[in-house]
């Protein structure tokens, strides 16, 4: 037998194939380097053994046994032929396995007897897990419900899958190149060249209606492909049109609050986040940019004496089970007074409460609550009147009788006329200022407030003095500078009150005590056809940030029991 040359042995040394070299025996006589890591052995191991070395096994490609007439080199040996390309395994000895593909090569004599057999193997283990991950990544991509695209980063679609074809219709070439993008709705194209990796965009289906799809975007790259985008798309027609009619259903709602002038906080308890509607803000009148607000935000607005309840009434709030309203005095950003009604009901993870502006009402009912109590005083005003005047009546006939009879009595030792007809004289004065009290009484025992007359408007400002003497004779001096009027087509209650309130307010801004000091002036005076009353005063006056608000309903910078 030839030994191999140095020149054959340093050629199959320079391979990245596996090769070993039988004698005619079969035995391995020489191999390179790549063979031994191949086969995972020494070259002590290796050296010496043949194809049948109990150490490793030949194997058919399904790992079923390979009998030795079947062996490359066992068959090159035996038919003197060259066997190529025939793929096989190996079981190693460390227990795991290759997939190879061997060649043999029988090396003849002159006599044409073989004097060995050269064999060639190719690890080809990586690349066949390769082909076959390949293979399961493209029944995955067929098979998937989940649309997938492979596009060049243009978007010039290269591959879809089965589910794009079923989703929207068309053939599969009508997608491919700028095909589906083509189909993309107008408004949606800046959207699919941006570079955001998802997004939801319209696709026009074969059908003619529109799909939307949310995708998303992998950018990558392959040996074959370059760089490409890979997308993955859901068909979410439905939850788009269930999330439009949801919001269409929200909107509406909205509206019918804001029709009924209802302030509604949702909450998601698990979450901590609340949605508002705008009403709520008009109602707390709080500037653009305010901020959030939440359900417990709101106790800031709250009362302080209805804040306790406020608390209680959402720590007894049970599931489903929605408690009677709850009415609230409110504090606004801008420190006006607020009633409210508030409903709350709590179902699952959701809390729903409902505001109502009850202000104005209130301020009805308490406007009802002040007529009914104006009419019962101006009834008993009236009956007062009556009974006092009867009797003043037969009081000042008989001290006029008494003072005439004292003007004619002659002087009689021991009896001081003068002190008596003094006497009889402030008792005259005293009936009388009683008298003018009573009459001064009439304008506010008129308890019809729509009856109107002509009214005399100096008398009117007397009784009305008259009637606040009392708050203003500590507080300060009255002057009175009332020119000549002419009368006036009013009620005359509603106008003594007017004055009155006038006169009571003067005299609240000033200090108890202090009457040398300050005075209040009333004065009356004909401008053309208008008559102009007014009343002032040398108080503090009206602070300008409050000015603005003195027509409001229930504000007042006065202590509670002033009015």
């Amino acid at each position: 037998m030839t030994r191999p040359s140095i020149e054959f042995l340093r050629v199959i040394e320079s391979l990245s194939e596996g090769v070993v070299v039988h004698d005619a025996r079969g035995t391995i006589v020489e191999f390179n380097q790549c063979a031994l890591e191949v086969l995972g052995l020494t070259a002590d191991q290796l050296v010496g053994s043949s194809e049948l070395d109990p150490r490793w096994a030949l194997l058919r490609a399904d790992l079923t046994p390979l009998p030795p007439a079947e062996m490359p080199s066992v068959e090159a040996r035996v038919t003197g032929k060259a066997i190529y390309r025939r793929r096989l395994a190996v079981r190693l000895p460390r227990g795991d396995y290759r997939e190879l593909v061997v060649s043999a090569l029988p090396i003849l004599s002159a006599a044409g007897e073989v004097e060995q057999v050269v064999a060639v193997f190719l690890d080809i283990s990586r690349e066949l897990a390769v082909v076959n991950e390949l293979r399961v990544f493209e029944l995955f991509f067929e098979l998937s419900t989940d649309l997938f695209v492979v596009a060049t980063p243009e978007h010039r679609v290269l591959e879809v899958n089965d589910a794009v074809q079923k989703a929207l219709g068309w053939p599969g070439e009508k997608y491919f190149g700028s095909g589906l993008l083509e189909l993309v709705h107008p408004d949606d194209v800046a959207l699919t060249l941006g570079q955001a990796s998802e997004y939801t965009t319209r696709i026009k289906a074969a059908d003619g209606s529109y799909r939307s799809i949310g995708w998303h975007v992998a950018r990558g790259s392959t040996p074959h492909l370059g760089e490409a985008l890979f997308l993955r798309g859901t068909d979410v027609t439905q939850r788009v049109a269930e999330q439009r009619q949801i919001g269409r259903s929200r909107e509406l709602l909205d509206e019918a609050f804001e029709l009924a002038e209802l302030a509604v906080i949702e909450r998601d308890l698990v979450e901590s986040t609340a949605q508002l509607t705008s009403r709520l803000r008009e109602l707390l009148q709080l500037e653009e940019g305010a901020g959030p607000l939440t359900a417990t935000t709101l106790d800031q607005f709250i009362a302080t004496d209805d804040l306790p309840r406020y608390r209680d009434y959402f720590a007894a709030l049970a599931p489903n089970t929605p408690p009677p309203p709850l009415q609230l005095r409110l504090r606004t950003a801008r420190g006006e007074a607020r009633e409210v009604r508030l409903w709350a009901r709590r179902s699952g993870v959701r809390e729903l409460v409902v505001i109502q502006d009850v202000t104005q009402q209130s301020l009805l009912q308490a406007k009802l609550r002040l007529a009914e109590r104006l009419t019962s005083l101006g009834t008993m005003a009236a009956g007062v009147a009556h009974e006092i005047n009867n009797p003043l009546s037969f009081v000042l006939a008989n001290l006029n009788v008494v003072k005439g009879e004292l003007a004619r009595l002659a002087p009689i030792p021991g009896l001081d006329l003068v002190d008596l007809r003094a006497a009889v004289e402030e008792a005259l004065e005293g009936a009388d200022r009683v008298r003018q009290i009573v009459l001064g009484l009439k304008p506010f025992a008129r308890i019809d407030e729509h009856q109107r007359g002509h009214c005399d408007v100096a008398r009117i400002v007397e009784a009305s003095l008259n009637m606040a003497k009392n708050e203003l004779r500590h507080r300060a001096r009255i002057v009175k500078d009332l020119g000549p009027v002419a009368p006036v087509y009013a009620n005359e209650a509603r106008l003594g009150q007017v004055f009155l309130n006038l006169l009571v307010n003067a005299a609240h801004a000033m200090p108890d005590g202090r009457a040398g000091e300050n005075r209040v002036t009333v004065a009356t005076r004909q401008e053309g056809d208008q008559v102009v009353v007014a009343v002032s005063d040398t108080g503090g006056g009206i602070p300008p940030d409050v000015l603005p608000r003195i027509f409001d309903p229930f504000f007042s910078t006065k202590q509670i029991g002033e009015g």
